[in-house]
């Protein structure tokens, strides 16, 4: 049995609902939905299990991983809700619990996180189109600073997103989906498409880098970037710390 899942993506908090055998082979799944749910920057995600059966209990050992993956981007808390009592007793086993909080149904779990504030977001649907899009996503990005009184940030906002759109609309040539998001103590860039391919950082010099530049200023400028698939394809996120500029990013990738 395969192992399927559902978004409830009703901000502030979304609701993922998991229902199947969880084991090894079915593990990424969960990877793939939180993943999935995080890239609309919610408050939080409350992981369903009421539907869920897990083969054995290190499988369960997936929720404290991709609940690590989401506090490191985008900073979003996830806990679960609903396990069945074998389930709920193999995350005791399993310590999972300690890491990730686990309520006995969804109404306590969304009770628990009714104070967690929702991030702002500023949201625009692009095409493939250079002409077009790159001059909006930079429009969106300063519209975004200038609400959140950040522009000591708008100028490297704005290189970051010329170059993510940049890169999206090169090697994706899918529909584009750009979010600006305040989670203190970060500014968040993200853009999704619907290409798995992931992002290839390369050199300067590259004949495939963009304008000679590719992902290399985004690697420079962002305090931290990095990608995940999702569902429909993949998201490119960079993090901007909302202190003075710090130069020499780190990819998370």
């Amino acid at each position: 049995m395969r192992l399927t899942w559902e978004i409830e993506p009703d901000l502030p908090v979304a609701v993922v609902r998991l229902a199947g055998v969880l084991d090894v082979d079915t593990a990424p799944q969960v990877r793939l939905a939180v993943a999935t749910a995080v890239t609309a920057q919610p408050a939080a995600v409350v992981l369903d299990l009421a539907a869920v059966t897990a083969a054995d209990d290190v499988v369960l050992t997936v929720f404290s991983a991709m609940a690590r993956s989401a506090a490191a981007w985008p900073g979003c808390p996830v806990v679960l809700s609903c396990p069945t009592g074998e389930v709920a007793a193999g995350l005791r086993r399993m310590a999972v619990n300690r890491s990730v909080v686990v309520h006995p149904d969804l109404a306590q779990a969304l009770s628990a996180l009714d104070g967690v504030p929702a991030p702002g977001r500023f949201w625009r649907g692009l095409t493939a189109s250079p002409s077009v899009s790159g001059p909006a996503a930079r429009a969106t990005v300063v519209a975004a600073c200038e609400a959140w009184q950040l522009g000591h940030l708008t100028s490297r906002a704005e290189l970051l997103v010329t170059e993510l759109i940049s890169n999206a609309i090169m090697h994706a040539k899918t529909e584009i989906g750009l979010l600006v998001a305040l989670r203190e103590p970060f500014l968040h860039i993200s853009v999704t498409d619907c290409s798995s391919a992931a992002p290839r950082l390369m050199s300067a010099d590259s004949p495939d880098a963009v304008g000679g530049r590719g992902l290399i200023l985004v690697e420079a400028l962002a305090t931290k970037w990095g990608h995940l698939p999702t569902r429909d394809g993949k998201v490119v996120w960079a993090m901007l710390r909302l202190d003075p500029p710090r130069y020499g990013g780190t990819s998370a990738r």
